[in-house]
Order: C-alpha cells, then structure tokens, then sequence
C-alpha cells in the first residue's frame, strides 16, 4: 500500500476524514447500543418479557418504526429543502434527546407511569436513526472525496463506524 498516498490524503483531506469518520463513529455508537440492548428494553415494558411471543412482536414492531424511517430517508434524501445535511443533523439530535432525557431520569422512565414515554423514545431513536445518521454517513462519505481517494476515505470512515460498533458493545 502506498503510504505516500495515505499521508496525502489525510494532509489534504483531514478535516472530511474526521467528519465522515466521526459521523459514522457515533452513528454505529448509537445503532449497534439500541440493538445490542434491545432485550433489556423488551423486559422494561412488556408484561411477560420471558414469552417468545412478546419478544418477537415487540422485535417486529421496532422493525416495522425502523422500515418507516428508512423509507422517509429514501424519500427524502434529495429533496432539495431537506437533504443529507438536515437529515442528518435532525436524526443526531433526535437520537441523543431520545436517549439523554431518559437518562437522567431513568427510575420513572421504566416505572408504569412513565413506561408509554419511555417506549415513545425508543421508538423515536430508532425512526430517526433510520431516517438520519444510518441512511447519510456511508453516503456522504462516498461523495465528498475525489475518485483517486474514496476508496481509502470511505473505508477509513466505515473502519471508524465499526470501532463506533464495538465500543457500544463493550462498553
């Protein structure tokens, strides 16, 4: 590999780098956390969570608000008072709102009388991560670098994505 080129490319294009590797980052942060962590969510609100029926529909049911977002994404996604920018900067906000109130506060949040809330956002972190950072950070970061590069850029930024992915699930 020429390392030559690699030097270029971050010397030239360091700030794209950490944009495109930082988005991705924390989307795969966010994704990979709200999936790994979906059956601790299933045993907060449902009534019989050792039920494998209860598993599956509520596995279904955010599968089902998922396919939403990603089709709004798709609809969305070049429209020209929308876009990538905004898609993306709504879904980051969304996500970290959704997943920072019930946070602080986390005792009534899996209480009954805050367990409607507490799915509400859940459900909202995965319709906007689906129709924000998931469906922009592999597409703006195979756009912004020239052809000669994009190849290396992109990869970089999914390889940061994927330590995005294990940090969620280390931590």
């Amino acid at each position: 590999y020429d390392s030559t080129a690699l030097k270029a490319c971050f010397g030239h294009f360091g700030g794209r780098m950490l944009a495109t590797a930082g988005t991705w980052f924390c989307n795969d942060v966010f994704f990979y956390g709200n999936k790994l962590f979906q059956s601790q969510f299933t045993d907060v609100i449902a009534s019989d969570p050792s039920s494998l029926l209860t598993t599956y529909t509520w596995n279904i049911i955010n599968v089902f608000v998922s396919l939403a977002g990603y089709y709004c994404a798709a609809f969305l996604i070049d429209h020209k008072f929308y876009g990538r920018t905004t898609m993306q900067q709504v879904g980051f906000f969304v996500c970290f709102v959704t997943f920072v109130i019930p946070a602080f506060n986390y005792k009534y949040y899996t209480s009954a009388a805050g367990i409607h809330s507490f799915q509400a956002m859940y459900f909202l972190s995965s319709f906007f991560n689906q129709f924000g950072p998931n469906a922009t950070t592999f597409l703006v970061a195979g756009e912004v670098y020239p052809t000669p590069i994009r190849a290396t850029a992109h990869g970089f930024s999914a390889c940061m994505g994927k330590l995005g992915a294990l940090f969620a699930s280390v931590l």
